[in-house]
């Protein structure tokens, strides 16, 4: 006696061994995307450096790096060459 043989017996069989590798080879590149997506977003809400001219004619800069904790002055020329640029330790 032979087995019964309908049409959608083959496709069932092409399919069902695959969906679980699909979903478990995707999940890492989707668990990927979401860390990078909220790295991204966050870097917008916590911003990395806060700056502030202490001259009247902002040539001279002090920069606070907020990640590290360092101090950085900068300053230029009148036509905005780096004359000096000094970084202090926290």
């Amino acid at each position: 006696m032979q087995a019964k043989i309908s049409p959608m017996s083959s496709v069932e069989a092409t399919l069902t061994p695959h969906v679980g590798s699909i979903v478990e080879r995707h999940a890492g590149l989707v668990i990927v995307a979401i860390i990078i997506g909220l790295a991204i977003t966050l870097t917008g809400f916590l911003p990395r450096r806060e700056w502030k001219a202490v001259n009247p004619d902002g040539t001279a800069i002090i920069e606070y790096d907020r990640w590290t904790g360092r101090f950085q002055r900068v300053t230029f020329t009148d036509k905005g060459n780096l004359l000096s640029d000094v970084y202090t330790a926290p």
